[in-house]
């Protein structure tokens, strides 16, 4: 079965665009009015992250021992390269444990 195998995610180029987003689910509208006042004011600019010089500020977090981290293609045999086929280009990786149990893990990345 499916007890002793490990799981693995990984994301190689990030664009986050400011944009309407068009395909909301109907149920996605928060219950809850928005505040109508931010004390933070969102960047201007798109976000587009490569992640071949750093982490791009990104928050990068999880459960357990399933983090995402920056790695190149060459540290892990599943893979072996980015999505330009360079073995040392970077790209972010995370990977459960040989028995990570019954429960759910998550990472995530928050900009």
């Amino acid at each position: 079965g499916k007890e002793n195998t490990k799981g693995w995610a990984a994301i190689d180029d990030l664009v986050l665009k400011r944009a309407e987003c068009m395909d909301m689910p109907h149920d996605a509208i928060p219950s809850t009015p928005a505040p109508t006042q931010s004390t933070t004011v969102p960047p201007g600019d798109d976000v587009f992250c490569t992640f071949q010089e750093d982490d791009c500020g990104f928050e990068i977090g999880g459960d357990r021992d399933f983090k995402f981290e920056r790695i190149d293609g060459s540290q892990v045999v599943a893979i072996g390269t980015d999505h330009h086929g360079s073995s040392y280009g970077m790209f972010l990786y995370a990977q459960s444990g040989v028995n990570p149990g019954p429960s759910p893990v998550s990472t995530y990345v928050i900009s």
